[in-house]
């Protein structure tokens, strides 16, 4: 299980749909730089108390805090904003992702669905 410093959801457009993935990252220390993970998909968001849990369609489980996202550093902000560049991704919110693979909400994009 991967419990991220910080994380961000994107929505990404493909030919056959709308997917939802997990952009997380870990501040790094002396010996070790930052790092970060794009899942490979997500699968089903499981809301508890304190945190949410993203379980991936490759069987990987995210543990991330409800009440903060945490700060990216330089490194994974640099990495997530050419992310972002991409026509076809699209940031969203928890409760968005959980909307759309729950089959409840499809978020427009570039005024197309």
């Amino acid at each position: 299980m991967y419990s991220p410093d910080s994380y961000r959801v994107i929505l990404i457009e493909t030919a056959t749909g709308q997917l939802v993935k997990l952009f997380s990252s870990w501040s790094g220390g002396y010996l070790d730089g930052d790092s970060y993970r794009l899942n490979s998909g997500t699968e089903v968001i499981i809301e508890e108390e304190n945190n949410y849990f993203f379980y991936g369609f490759s069987g990987s489980i995210y543990k991330l805090s409800k009440f903060t996202q945490g700060s990216l550093t330089s490194y994974s902000a640099g990495i997530y904003n050419r992310i972002l560049q991409q026509t076809c991704v699209k940031e969203i919110s928890v409760q968005q992702a959980i909307d759309i693979l729950k089959g409840e909400e499809q978020i427009e994009h570039n005024g197309a669905l």
